[in-house]
């Protein structure tokens, strides 16, 4: 203890110095040519703008300079012909290796400042950014150690249903990396986010409204952006453990010039989860009523190696070609043990029963990705294409072994053993073309763009049991479906963004939507298909209040498909009091959304709200029914319409430097129509999201983060609910900031637990999910790359 005391007394003073780091950027025209010569002058604030270093671009437009001091500096860059630009405010903090900045263009018209701080080095954990929520995930102590899916968690609005999706507000977004879609399944999405290390990662952006590309969405977009590194080359090692058998290794590479980026991330990932579950189901007959108990356990294991390899190359300044390269593979061993309880009108126990379930398989996806980039005259004119291609193939083998006794707990008749092997084989093909301009000025700029989809999966069933009376291994043929989905969507866009009476902005789009599917069944079931085709409007009003506020108004049609799980009619029986199946016939949902929100921003606080009516027809939503043999069965239905009444603040507060909170809340009510609740038993009910985030940076060395998040969801048939789920972090930078030590606390007070309460007609289901989620785990993070000094190209050190 001695020994630690004096580490961290050590290193908390004396931070006046830093070690050497390169600041760099580079000057273009408005057309995005170089600009050289170009004088730059960096000043040092906190000296009467004592002048530091001067030096000149090169041919290329870039700048290179060298900083040991830590305080506020600022950058001016002139050239004859040109106003000067000044950016203030600059806050050298916590860098050990360098920092690039953006570009700066230098106009012909009035001066450009930046009247607010700009941070290098010593960002916020979460900004806001003109709508978009920013995640920094290097300012989060706990971010390094983190997975893709943990960070997200962070994010104010985003939750995870009781199925284990990601929501914002209730609904599902799209997913980015780098701005490019990621074109997966749902199954093969949850993989990466899982298996995504932290320590990939520089920010996590939340697009509330999305861009016109995207704005059929239901859920907007989460934009997931990974790091290129600075100039030269970059790595880090990273290395976590915890307590309740979590283990991730994952090594990353950047290499940067003046043309290209070139990073690849290669880790492991391990993961063990436990815990128990309970169900009790009270059902009514027509003239007599009876319980049904279950009571179990449960072990899942996952292993998830995952790669990703990337880069970019200016071709020229106007033309950019990139590409990716995502793999991801999961390994897994689940096991469960289940107890099942009858019990009469009377109250006797009439039946007992014992199930042992055990799935092990394999999940496997990549990614291949290539995009080109042209500009034309000026970056507002802007040529995109983007083609992916993502194969993926899952297989597992269930065992069932199942036990039947009578009330004394003997053998009531003979026992059940049933094994399923279930494979999937999957291709998804993508085309991307976006475009916009300038139509006479700035002011109005047009934008277009189309989208080819091609989803294939070929699922396999096969079902096979334990015959006593001969000894032999007998296929299920009733048991067994065989399947081929296949789903083309077109989508044909176009728009405008016009910005008039100087504080007024509106974006008006258009896009045509044409989805065919069909599933062809090779036994058991007739082929299924349908086509449809939807008009997606959307509008976005925004008024500028003045410097610090402004407002948007916000319409749009969205749509969400029904997916290959939820058309695909193959009963699970993993659970057979409880059996579950897709629906053929279901239709797409639509949404008519509207939204108003409100922004406010000062230098210690901003506040934002929003309120929204949503008008939701043919919801696509689970429903359970009770059977004649006292079972339930769930299957995928277009339950009704609905309006969705929501209501959200984000908020944030700077005590000061080095002290900040955030807060977030989305209260969303869901009401019915009355021939629903007559016919159905529907209900209205509310969703709520809270959210709280806190960082303390004690010295430059030392954070430390926590969070607060509690989440309840409405159903037609009745509610889920988890409880509290907290976490707390820190961290401490040692030898020269290469080295980050850092310990995170999962649930330390209490385990995660779900809820979830189902009401029908005939019967009541209530069931709960405890998870041993408390967890402590320590990360260490080593950069493996020593920062290069870099000679100033003129000029001296002042």
């Amino acid at each position: 203890m001695l020994l630690c005391s004096g580490l961290f007394t050590a290193n908390a003073f004396g931070q006046n110095k830093l070690p050497d780091m390169q600041v760099s950027g580079r000057i273009v025209q408005e057309n995005e040519q170089p600009l050289a010569a170009v004088s730059i002058h960096w000043k040092d604030l906190n000296t009467a703008r004592a002048l530091v270093q001067r030096v000149l671009t090169d041919s290329t437009g870039h700048f290179y300079l060298q900083i040991s001091s830590r305080g506020y500096y600022q950058l001016q860059a002139s050239f004859t012909g040109y106003k000067t630009f000044t950016l203030d405010s600059i806050l050298v903090d916590e860098l050990s290796a360098s920092f690039v900045l953006p570009n700066i263009n230098l106009v012909l018209t009035a001066t450009n400042t930046l009247e607010d701080a700009v941070v290098i080095g010593k960002k916020a954990p979460l900004e806001n950014r003109d709508g978009t929520i920013v995640l920094n995930v290097d300012a989060l102590p706990s971010g390094a150690g983190s997975t893709g899916a943990e960070l997200l968690r962070n994010l104010p609005m985003v939750s995870t249903d009781p199925e284990g999706k990601v929501t914002v507000k209730g609904k599902s977004p799209i997913i980015l990396i780098d701005e490019k879609p990621v074109e997966m399944n749902g199954q093969q999405l949850s993989e990466l986010l899982e298996s995504l290390p932290g320590s990939s990662i520089e920010k996590i952006e939340l697009m509330q409204n999305p861009p016109p590309e995207y704005a059929g969405s239901e859920g907007g977009v989460i934009n997931i952006v990974t790091k290129k590194g600075s100039l030269g080359w970059m790595g880090r090692l990273t290395l976590t453990a915890g307590t309740i058998g979590q283990k991730s290794a994952s090594l990353s590479l950047n290499y940067r010039d003046k043309r290209k980026t070139f990073s690849v991330v290669a880790g492991t990932n391990q993961q063990q989860l436990t815990g128990n579950n309970q169900s009790r189901r009270e059902n009514f007959f027509t003239d007599s009523s009876n319980l049904f108990f279950s009571e179990g356990v449960f072990e899942n294991q996952y292993f998830r190696p995952n790669f990703r390899l990337q880069g970019s190359f200016d071709i020229t300044p106007k033309k950019q070609l990139s590409f990716s390269l995502q793999g991801n593979a999961s390994i897994f061993d689940q096991t469960g043990v289940t107890g099942f309880t009858n019990i009469n009108a009377e109250e006797e126990v009439w039946r007992l029963s014992n199930r042992n379930n055990n799935t092990k398989g394999t999940n496997l996806s990549i990614q291949p990705q290539i995009s080109y980039t042209r500009f034309g005259k000026t970056k507002a004119v802007k040529l995109q294409m983007i083609a992916a291609y993502t194969p993926g193939q899952s297989e597992s083998d269930r065992l069932f072994f199942q036990e039947f006794l009578n009330p004394s707990t003997q053998m009531a008749f003979a026992d059940s053993t049933q094994w399923q092997n279930i494979r999937n084989e999957s291709g998804n093909t993508s085309l991307r073309l976006n475009y916009q301009k300038p139509l006479g000025s700035d002011k109005l700029i047009f934008t277009t763009g189309a989208v080819y989809t091609l989803s294939n999966q070929d699922n396999s069933l096969r079902t096979t049991f334990f015959d006593k009376a001969t000894g032999a291994i007998q296929i299920s043929d009733k048991l067994s479906t065989e399947n081929i989905f296949k789903q083309q969507v077109l989508t044909l866009r176009a728009g405008i963004n016009y910005k008039f009476a100087e504080t007024w902005r509106l974006a008006v789009n258009m896009q045509w939507e044409g989805t065919h599917f069909d599933i062809t069944f090779k036994t058991a079931y007739p082929k299924a298909t349908n086509d449809y085709i939807n008009w997606l409007p959307s509008f976005n009003l925004r008024k500028t209040l003045n410097k610090k506020s402004n407002a948007t108004l916000v319409y749009r049609k969205t749509i969400r498909r029904p997916g290959a799980g939820e058309l695909n009619p193959a009963i699970d029986y993993s659970d057979p009091y409880n059996l579950r199946s897709g629906n053929p016939g279901l239709v797409p949902s639509t949404a008519h959304q509207f939204d108003l929100n409100v922004s406010w921003n000062s230098t210690k606080r901003f506040i934002n709200g929003s309120v929204g009516f949503n008008r939701v027809s043919n919801i696509i939503n689970r429903i359970r029914t009770l059977q004649p043999d006292g079972g339930t069965y769930a299957l995928y239905q277009n339950v009704a319409n609905r309006n969705e009444y929501e209501i959200g603040i984000w908020s944030g507060y700077s005590f000061n430097d080095r002290w900040r909170m955030n807060t977030s809340a989305v209260i969303s009510y869901n009401q019915y129509g009355e021939r629903e609740k007559k016919l159905y038993r529907y209900r209205d009910g509310s969703s709520i999201n809270l959210n709280l985030n806190t960082h303390f940076s004690a010295t430059s060395l030392m954070a430390f983060d926590g969070s607060v998040r509690y989440n309840a969801f409405a159903d037609p048939q009745g509610r889920s609910r988890s409880n509290w789920s907290l976490q707390a972090g820190g961290q401490y930078k040692f030898f020269d900031r290469r080295l980050i030590v850092g310990m995170t606390a999962f649930d330390p007070i209490n385990r995660q637990e779900i809820q979830t309460i189902t009401t029908a007609n005939n019967f009541r289901l209530d069931n709960y999910r405890t998870s041993y989620t408390r967890n402590y785990r320590l990360s260490l993070g080593w950069a493996i790359q020593p920062h290069k000094k870099v000679k100033p190209t003129a000029g001296k050190r002042g």
